[in-house]
């Protein structure tokens, strides 16, 4: 009898180390105002939670995957940790523990961030034989998989309606539940430089988003017909938010743009001095983004001015997040930092080992960050149990 435990403690911790149980639920999600279901956490792509997550933090677990990551985050639902990465493979944690629950590998690279809802992942792949997953959380099996071009950017739910875009330069619009094309939309059929790597946004009725070849679309989410287009200088590749009606996104001319989500119009323009690489987040005041020169701004929402800026140590290379009056954000220099929303001042900093290019996420009272060096390492205020 002690044999038999012994082998079948062995037996689960080979299991548990080599990623052998199943990416599979027991019991329905259970959803709540804290989730995280897909980047930017909601379609609008703000970036913002508004519970305020206050530093000192101390790190409280860290789990080491098989592969890097994206600049993209992680997602968050329920109880469970959902972390994609290059190697094509998502890992199960227990948010609140790091504890392992299950995996799965899906055959290329997870660039974006899936999907969670209801019961469901959906989940991009750089992989144009399929390249959009409905993976079934219940019974882990796939239901259903679309062949859509090569995704490098996060897919978006409005409704029953998916929305992806791809590097072959489209558009596409999916029934959730079986994959069903409803409509694609083509901009750049004839042009060069037409890859999209900038995920689309949406108010529910108008889906943005930014091209290789300096392209803003606003597309009718009902019929995927153009209602606006406008160019700017230099290749769109971050993801664009969307607040009170205005669309702000920057670009690799070195300024950051906020339009009309309804005309196109350009409201306002802003010169950064650097490449804007990362998507931004935005309050009801603020527009926050960093550069690839390492400089994080803060920009008034109404009219682009800059009310402060603060250098940081390295490349910034993913978004930053709005936690309450604090922003959280990583960069190429191995340091994570909590800075006020208000004046940009340094709150408290944390090296750990490996590069951060990944956007972190803040989850109830955690804060989670993926790092170069294939670890998730979750943080919480310094202190509490």
């Amino acid at each position: 009898m002690v044999r038999f435990l012994i082998s079948f403690s062995i037996l689960f911790w080979f299991l548990k180390s080599f990623g052998c149980n199943p990416l599979q639920i027991q019991t329905s999600l259970q959803t709540s105002p804290h989730d995280w279901k897909m980047f930017g956490r909601t379609s609008t792509r703000t970036n913002t939670v508004t519970n305020n997550l206050i530093p000192p933090l101390e790190e409280i677990w860290r789990f080491e995957t098989s592969a890097g990551f994206s600049p993209y985050s992680p997602i968050v639902i329920d109880s469970f940790l959902f972390v994609s990465d290059l190697n094509g493979e998502i890992n199960m944690l227990n948010a609140k523990t790091g504890e392992y629950i299950g995996s799965r590998k899906f055959g290329s690279a997870i660039v974006g961030s899936p999907i969670a809802d209801g019961n469901y992942l959906y989940v991009p792949l750089t992989n144009s034989k399929a390249s959009l997953v409905a993976y079934n959380l219940r019974n882990a099996a796939i239901e259903w998989q679309v062949k859509g071009g090569n995704i490098e950017s996060s897919p978006l739910i409005i409704g029953s309606k998916l929305l992806v875009t791809t590097l072959e330069g489209m558009l596409i619009c999916s029934d959730k539940t079986n994959g069903q094309s409803i409509w694609v939309f083509d901009p750049s059929r004839d042009k060069k430089n037409k890859s999209i790597h900038s995920s689309p946004a949406s108010d529910s009725e108008i889906v943005v988003f930014g091209s290789g070849d300096g392209v803003l679309c606003g597309v009718a989410i009902e019929n995927g017909s153009l209602i606006w287009q406008t160019k700017v200088r230099g290749s769109i590749v971050a993801s664009p938010s969307i607040r009170n009606g205005k669309v702000f996104v920057g670009s690799f001319d070195s300024t950051y743009y906020s339009f009309d989500i309804k005309t196109g119009r350009q409201i306002w323009a802003q010169n950064l001095g650097g490449i804007v690489l990362a998507s931004q987040a935005v309050n009801e005041h603020h527009v926050i983004v960093g550069t690839v020169e390492g400089i994080i701004y803060c920009m008034d929402i109404n009219d682009g001015v800059i009310v402060w800026r603060v250098r940081l140590g390295g490349v910034v290379n993913s978004a930053p997040l709005i936690s309450g009056n604090t922003i959280f954000i990583g960069c190429f220099n191995r340091v994570i930092y909590a800075l006020s929303a208000e004046t940009g001042e340094f709150l408290w900093q944390q090296k750990i080992e490996g590069r951060i290019r990944s956007m972190p996420v803040v989850s109830r009272n955690l804060l989670i960050i993926l790092s170069d060096d294939q670890n998730v390492v979750a943080f919480r205020k310094l202190g509490e149990k």
